[in-house]
Order: C-alpha cells, then sequence, then structure tokens
C-alpha cells in the first residue's frame, strides 16, 4: 500500500475513533438528562425561584455527567419550601423508598447519623425522641424530637434567601471537616450558605447542603446536612 493510501486509512481510523467517543458521550448527556426530567421535576406553576418577599439566588450554569445546576436547582427549591414550613410528606416524595434521607447536623457524615426512612417521612410525625449525634463542643447526645432537631439543625435560617448558593462545590467556611465528596461518591449537591451577623462577629453562620443521588432512573434527595462553626 503507497504512502498516501496509508495516510488516509490513519485519518479514518482517528475520525471513527473520535466518532465513537463522542457518541458513547452523548448517549451518557442524554441518559442522565432523561433521568432528571422524571415526575421529581417541579410541574406546578407556583414552582418558582420567588417565595413571597424572598428570590432565590442561583448558582452559575454547571454541568457534570449531563447534570446541570439549573436541573438540580428547580428540585431544590421545591426541597426548600417544604422545609421552610417542615412538611415532611411533601418532601417524602423526594426520598428513595429504600435508600432513606440521611440527616447530619455538622459537616462530617458519618454511619452513626440518623437515617429516616420514606414511609416515617410521609407520616409527617415530628414529635419522635431520637439521638441524632452528638452536641459539638460537650460531646452530649442529641436527644430530641425531629420537630426540635429540624428547627435546630435543618431549617435554622430561610435558606430560601441564602447569600451563597454553589453546585458541586465543596466549600469550607468552618473547622470541620468537610467528607461529603468521599462519603457520597458521586452524588450532586446544593448548597445554600447563609452570612452570620455583625453582633457575633460573623461567626453565627449556617450552611444547608441538599445532597442528591441517581437511584432507579431517578433523581432523590439521599441527605440533609447542615453546617456551622464548630469547637
Amino acid at each position: 500500500m503507497q504512502l498516501k493510501e496509508w495516510h488516509k486509512v490513519i485519518i479514518f481510523l482517528i475520525a471513527f475513533s473520535g466518532s465513537l467517543v463522542a457518541l458513547r458521550h452523548w448517549r451518557q448527556l442524554s441518559s442522565t438528562a432523561a433521568v432528571i426530567s422524571s415526575e421529581l421535576l417541579p410541574g406546578d406553576p407556583s414552582d418558582s425561584l420567588s417565595t413571597g418577599d424572598t428570590t432565590m439566588h442561583q448558582p452559575p450554569m454547571i454541568e457534570v455527567n449531563g447534570v446541570d445546576s439549573q436541573m438540580v436547582g428547580r428540585v431544590a427549591v421545591r426541597i426548600l419550601n417544604a422545609l421552610s414550613t417542615a412538611d415532611y410528606p411533601t418532601l417524602s416524595k423526594f426520598v428513595h423508598k429504600k435508600r432513606g434521607l440521611h440527616l447530619a447536623p455538622y459537616a462530617y457524615i458519618h454511619d452513626g447519623q440518623q437515617v429516616v426512612d420514606k414511609e416515617t417521612l410521609l407520616l409527617g410525625d415530628t414529635s419522635v425522641l431520637r439521638v441524632w449525634g452528638s452536641y459539638d463542643g460537650s460531646g452530649d447526645p442529641i436527644e430530641v424530637t425531629f420537630g426540635k432537631y429540624h428547627d435546630r439543625f435543618v431549617y435554622d435560617r430561610d435558606f430560601r434567601a441564602a447569600d451563597k448558593v454553589e453546585f458541586q462545590t465543596y466549600s469550607s467556611y468552618g473547622n470541620s471537616l468537610n467528607n461529603l465528596r468521599d462519603y457520597f461518591k458521586d452524588s450532586y449537591h446544593m448548597s445554600y450558605y447563609v452570612n452570620g451577623t455583625e453582633e457575633f462577629g460573623g461567626m453565627d453562620w449556617a450552611q444547608l447542603k441538599l445532597v442528591f443521588d441517581v437511584i432507579d432512573g431517578h433523581l432523590y434527595l439521599i441527605a440533609l446536612v447542615h453546617d456551622q462553626w464548630t469547637i
């Protein structure tokens, strides 16, 4: 075979290989995008980035494996609206029946924390006494009702009016170890950060992270991770 013909063969093989890679990438993006377009996405006209006098900030458009910040942000709007009124029956719609919802009072996530199942959330019973982990500083058990845990370690600020909203960004604002990336591998998350006040020198900041995973072909909320200044 002449040199020119070899050149043509090589160019064809390179182009063919590139096409295969592009096709695999397109299929991956299409598959994931279809997952996010499930019934978990808001379809109610009342779902909005504005709630009363509160306008939610949104992170820059970022795409990770076909999942973008706007897709996840639309689901997060509904979840924050439910959390703002402790509407756990509505929240249960976003939780997988087998995976449940992991609740972490501080940035460091571990197996000893509560994982609440979908049925419990659906019933909306916030009066049950549980141990949710240990208080920072004293090490005493966080033994409170679901309702009190919600007020202290889930929605202790209006996160719909967060000062900073981030998608897939592992920012650390305090001195707690942030192991979200390692504990929930291949997850997607939105972080809502509220500044502290001048009265306390900014130390009374708070952050809520909504962690998602793709399970059984749908996007589900798998964890609510609260963060604050720790000793």
